[in-house]
């Protein structure tokens, strides 16, 4: 990945994501875009493809961590525990980041993917931001885990117990908190981090990307961009356009199905909204 001196940098930003992939995927490309302005800025992820910022491409391939996700994602009865999945990826690609990050002065990494990586820079003079995509990882451990047993989905949420030590071990570590909302920074406040800590920065849209363009009829059509999971709350948008009854409307779900609770949720609306 590096020299044996490791990566120097005056800014790293670190984010277990491949550039468009998803939505930390999109928050990668906002911060690539950012980060092409700043001299010297290094970006560790996943996949950048070349030309848009110094970066450094960790591929989720070659190590004993990726090929345990691959036999758990290719097992029936596994491939549900999205927490263990979520976890494996996450800690393989801090080890990865932690044995090449060096001293840069400033480091920014994603909330639960760089807790080995921040306990390394600690030693040194580094500044340290975690970026939170998410509320407080204990809020979100909650709403998730309440949601789930809502809507009667079987199986662990995305958040692992590990991956909520990890979280808050980053979080005391840090000098800063970034977050997307400021429903997210209250979350933060109501756990007992100082306010002054943490700054909330509304992501921003790559115009050169996201283009608009005229709308060929006059359906009214709702769409819904999302992975079909209680974490998504697809579930409450199909409720919500089924009582709507909207006279012509159409309902556009662009999304993957991952286990047998959204496969049934698409299957029961289908029989009852022709125009999902």
């Amino acid at each position: 990945m590096t020299s044996d001196a490791g990566l120097e940098a005056p800014i790293a930003f670190a984010a277990n994501a491949a550039y468009g992939h998803g939505g930390q995927g999109e928050f990668l490309r906002l911060m690539t875009a950012a980060l092409a302005s700043e001299p010297g800025a290094t970006v560790i992820s996943r996949f950048v493809p070349p030309g848009r910022v110094s970066a450094v491409n960790v591929p989720f391939t070659g190590t004993m961590r990726s090929a345990l996700f691959g036999v758990i994602r290719g097992v029936p009865g596994l491939r549900r525990r999205q927490d263990w999945l979520t976890l494996l990826s996450d800690t393989e690609f801090d080890a990865r980041v932690a044995e090449a990050i060096g001293a840069p002065a400033l480091f920014d990494g994603v909330m639960a993917q760089c807790a080995t990586t921040i306990a390394r820079l600690q030693r040194g003079a580094t500044r340290v931001v975690v970026t939170s995509l998410n509320t407080h990882i204990q809020h979100l451990a909650r709403t998730m885990d309440a949601e789930y047993r809502r809507v009667g989905a079987a199986g662990p949420s995305f958040v692992h117990p590990r991956m909520v030590a990890r979280a808050l071990r980053e979080i005391d570590a840090a000098d800063h908190i970034r977050v997307n909302s400021e429903i997210a920074k209250r979350t933060f406040v109501e756990a007992g981090l100082d306010e002054a800590r943490v700054t909330a920065i509304h992501p921003g849209v790559d115009l050169d990307h996201f283009t608009p363009v005229s709308k060929p009829d006059d359906v009214f059509r709702v769409i819904v961009v999302a992975s079909i999971d209680p974490r998504k709350g697809v579930h409450d948008v199909l409720q919500a356009f089924e009582k709507a009854r909207l006279p012509g409307a159409e309902l556009e779900i662009i999304g993957g199905t991952g286990d047998r609770w959204s496969r049934q949720l698409l299957e029961r609306y289908r029989s009852r909204l022709p125009s999902l």
